[in-house]
């Protein structure tokens, strides 16, 4: 049975202007094996929005 690892990850500024930086972070987070589960979207107490990421990967033994 395999066993995960998780990680979540914040993207802080989510519009078209920063589209480019975000697909290559998560191009680079394919490319070590993991793999986007989930996304939810927060607003702080400030009224700040943000993406949080939901990913997951085989944990290497």
């Amino acid at each position: 049975m395999n066993k995960w690892e998780y990680k979540v990850v914040q993207l802080d500024k989510v519009n078209e202007r920063y589209a480019y930086l975000h697909e290559e972070e998560l191009n680079k987070l394919g490319e070590d094996g993991w793999e986007l589960v989930s996304t939810s979207i927060v607003i702080d107490e400030g009224d700040t929005t943000f993406t949080m990421l939901h990913l997951k990967r085989i944990k290497k033994e």
